[in-house]
Protein backbone atom coordinates (compact mmCIF):
# COMPACT_ATOMS: atom_id res chain seq x y z
CA UNK A 1 0.00 0.00 0.00
CA UNK A 2 1.42 3.59 -0.96
CA UNK A 3 1.81 6.02 1.95
CA UNK A 4 0.02 9.19 0.33
CA UNK A 5 -0.10 11.52 3.54
CA UNK A 6 2.25 12.16 5.96
CA UNK A 7 2.76 14.38 9.25
CA UNK A 8 6.09 15.68 9.21
CA UNK A 9 8.27 17.20 12.06
CA UNK A 10 10.95 19.83 12.11
CA UNK A 11 14.28 17.58 11.48
CA UNK A 12 13.82 16.45 8.17
CA UNK A 13 12.50 19.07 7.17
CA UNK A 14 15.24 21.37 8.08
CA UNK A 15 17.34 18.97 6.45
CA UNK A 16 15.73 18.53 3.44
CA UNK A 17 15.68 22.08 3.13
CA UNK A 18 19.53 23.08 3.85
CA UNK A 19 20.33 20.20 1.16
CA UNK A 20 18.02 21.42 -1.71
CA UNK A 21 15.86 18.42 -1.51
CA UNK A 22 12.51 19.53 -0.37
CA UNK A 23 10.95 18.85 -3.75
CA UNK A 24 10.92 15.64 -3.16
CA UNK A 25 7.67 16.22 -0.45
CA UNK A 26 5.03 16.89 -2.40
CA UNK A 27 6.49 14.68 -5.25
CA UNK A 28 6.32 11.57 -2.59
CA UNK A 29 3.22 12.36 -0.76
CA UNK A 30 -0.14 14.19 -1.65
CA UNK A 31 -0.83 15.78 1.56
CA UNK A 32 1.92 17.15 3.75
CA UNK A 33 0.94 17.74 7.36
CA UNK A 34 3.06 20.15 9.30
CA UNK A 35 2.06 20.84 12.85
CA UNK A 36 2.12 24.51 14.48
CA UNK A 37 4.96 23.26 17.06
CA UNK A 38 6.76 21.76 13.60
CA UNK A 39 6.54 25.12 11.70
CA UNK A 40 7.21 27.46 14.85
CA UNK A 41 10.49 25.02 15.49
CA UNK A 42 11.54 25.73 11.45
CA UNK A 43 10.78 29.23 11.55
CA UNK A 44 12.41 30.44 15.41
CA UNK A 45 16.08 30.63 14.68
CA UNK A 46 16.94 30.60 18.50
CA UNK A 47 15.54 26.80 19.15
CA UNK A 48 18.36 23.66 18.66
CA UNK A 49 18.78 21.99 15.16
CA UNK A 50 18.12 18.57 15.62
CA UNK A 51 18.27 17.31 12.04
CA UNK A 52 21.64 15.78 12.02
CA UNK A 53 20.34 13.21 15.43
CA UNK A 54 16.95 12.43 13.73
CA UNK A 55 17.92 11.87 9.72
CA UNK A 56 19.17 8.95 10.76
CA UNK A 57 15.58 7.44 11.72
CA UNK A 58 14.31 8.29 8.94
CA UNK A 59 13.97 5.91 5.24
CA UNK A 60 12.45 8.77 2.52
CA UNK A 61 15.72 8.79 0.91
CA UNK A 62 14.87 4.77 0.54
CA UNK A 63 11.31 6.02 -0.38
CA UNK A 64 12.25 8.58 -3.18
CA UNK A 65 14.89 5.40 -4.70
CA UNK A 66 12.06 3.31 -4.82
CA UNK A 67 9.66 5.97 -6.47
CA UNK A 68 11.97 6.80 -9.22
CA UNK A 69 12.86 9.85 -7.85
CA UNK A 70 16.12 9.69 -6.99
CA UNK A 71 18.77 7.50 -8.72
CA UNK A 72 20.42 6.59 -5.91
CA UNK A 73 20.23 7.40 -2.30
CA UNK A 74 24.07 8.05 -2.27
CA UNK A 75 23.22 10.94 -4.50
CA UNK A 76 20.57 12.17 -1.86
CA UNK A 77 23.07 11.47 1.19
CA UNK A 78 26.01 13.28 -0.38
CA UNK A 79 23.76 16.08 -1.04
CA UNK A 80 22.75 15.97 2.55
CA UNK A 81 26.65 15.84 3.53
CA UNK A 82 27.45 18.93 1.48
CA UNK A 83 24.58 21.13 3.38
CA UNK A 84 26.98 20.17 6.54
CA UNK A 85 24.94 17.07 7.54
CA UNK A 86 26.80 14.65 9.60
CA UNK A 87 25.88 10.81 9.27
CA UNK A 88 28.11 8.07 10.55
CA UNK A 89 29.25 5.41 8.25
CA UNK A 90 27.42 2.57 9.95
CA UNK A 91 23.91 4.99 9.05
CA UNK A 92 25.49 4.99 5.38
CA UNK A 93 26.15 1.89 5.29
CA UNK A 94 22.34 1.12 6.67
CA UNK A 95 21.13 3.45 4.25
CA UNK A 96 22.92 1.86 1.34
CA UNK A 97 21.93 -1.56 2.01
CA UNK A 98 18.40 -1.02 2.07
CA UNK A 99 18.49 0.52 -0.86
CA UNK A 100 20.17 -2.11 -2.54
CA UNK A 101 23.35 -0.21 -3.03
Amino acid sequence: MRIEAVVINASPLITLFRSGQAELLPRLFTQIVVPEAVWQEVTVDEREDRAARELGKQSWPILAKRRGLLASVSEGIAKLRQSGLWLSEDVLRILKDQAGE
